[in-house]
């Protein structure tokens, strides 16, 4: 009797299947559920100019019923770090060469070093 594959995650890998809502992920990594619906979803907010709209920080593995994936609780968790330590966090984005155009931006083991020269660069240090 021949034994067939039986694919349980439709090809993706388990920690990108969407799995944990707002309210929960918050609760795991302890951030406020309104800082993490921001960081997923983005917002708007009111400017001399109008309104603005700031947005998302995180790609979320389900945007229409706005679940995370273990993936996206590990961005979150790098996220709150970086703001725990009084850094910004569309600073660290807007202080490399490259955008976070990638998904998994927060997660680039090289981020840091990124960081670091691009800020050397800038006050002509490299």
């Amino acid at each position: 009797m021949e034994m067939t594959a039986i694919d349980l995650y439709g090809g993706k890998s388990p920690v990108e299947l969407p799995a944990y809502g707002v309210s929960e992920a918050a609760h795991y990594l302890q951030v406020p559920p309104a800082t993490l619906r921001t960081w997923v979803r983005g917002r708007g907010y009111p400017t001399a100019r109008g309104q603005k709209f700031s947005e998302p920080l995180i790609d979320l593995a389900d945007a229409t019923r706005c679940l995370l994936s273990f993936v996206n609780l590990v961005e979150v968790h790098v996220l709150a770090a970086i703001r725990r330590r009084k850094s910004k966090k569309r600073s660290v984005a807007s202080n490399t060469d490259t955008p976070p155009e990638n998904p998994t931006f927060f997660l680039d083991q090289s981020l840091g070093d990124k960081v670091v020269a691009s800020a050397l660069r800038r006050e002509g240090l490299s």
